[in-house]
């Protein structure tokens, strides 16, 4: 985890809950340590519930996060936004702006950048219509509106339509959400290696997975 990551430690989900009461309803006593409280993390209700925990806490950031959507885990999210933040300052500039593509319903990484970086702006694309909806909705309410715009894509686009939308712009660096898959299979292989359900892709509702005929880029799980 990235040095400057603030969940380099554990969470104390006790403190979390003082600072975000609707978790209160999410805790159970740890495995660990009875004196100690946790999440279920297989639980998506609950995970929700962190992740909305963590960015109001932390970031000041309020989100709308639906249940047949991507949940993102703020850790590693966090993680990525920082590796470009040590990037833009190895080649500082006057302006930053960034394009994050396929930003999905949170709009997470857009949100924490923002948060993080007050001269940075953004470009961020979305395929899906409800998860583009979503996503202005998420920088609406954080009253970013005027730093991020959110562009629709759609099928047959370029990956980058964003460079010919804005021609006369200059973007310091694109962004996007790994994993890549070349097939539906290597998701469900992919999601059996971990602890928790595959969370990405839920109630069959795969619209929102990229699927390119470039050789670099396949599935998307996003």
């Amino acid at each position: 985890m990235h040095n400057r990551n603030i969940y380099r430690r554990a969470t104390d989900f006790v403190e979390l809950a003082k600072a975000y009461p609707e978790l209160e309803n999410h805790l159970i006593p740890s495995p660990s340590s009875s004196s100690l409280k946790t999440i279920d993390f297989k639980n998506e209700e609950s995970q929700r519930c962190l992740t909305k925990a963590l960015l109001y806490r932390d970031f000041g950031v309020d989100v709308v996060l639906p249940e047949d959507r991507l949940c993102p885990p703020v850790p590693n999210r966090l993680n990525y936004v920082l590796w470009i933040q040590d990037i833009m300052r190895e080649h500082p500039s006057s302006s930053v702006c960034g394009i994050d593509i396929g930003t999905g319903a949170s709009a997470i990484y857009p949100l924490l950048a923002c948060k993080l970086e007050h001269d940075w702006s953004f470009v961020a694309t979305e395929l899906d219509d409800a998860s583009f909806q979503l996503a202005e909705s998420n920088i609406s309410r954080n009253h970013l509106g005027n730093r991020v715009r959110v562009l629709q894509a759609h099928p047959g686009q370029s990956i980058l339509f964003p460079l010919n939308t804005y021609p006369d712009e200059s973007f310091s660096f694109t962004m996007c959400n790994p994993p890549f898959y070349a097939s539906l299979d290597e998701v469900t292989l992919s999601a059996e290696g971990k602890a928790m359900d595959p969370n990405a892709v839920k109630n069959n509702h795969l619209s929102w997975l990229l699927l390119t005929q470039t050789k670099g880029l396949h599935w998307c799980a996003c």
